[in-house]
């Protein structure tokens, strides 16, 4: 049987939330946000 948990953490940013938008927003820049993206490909919608 496997264990399930939880967890919460609280995250503050040292920008405006404009420039965290910005961020979360560009797709390209997601390689910065955590080690195992490691490309992303933009697609034709």
């Amino acid at each position: 049987m496997r264990r399930q948990d939880t967890f919460t953490y609280t995250v503050q940013a040292r920008c405006t939330p404009e420039r965290a938008s910005a961020l979360l927003a560009d797709l390209t820049r997601q390689v910065e946000l955590h080690p195992l993206i490691v490309r992303v490909t933009p697609r034709p919608t």
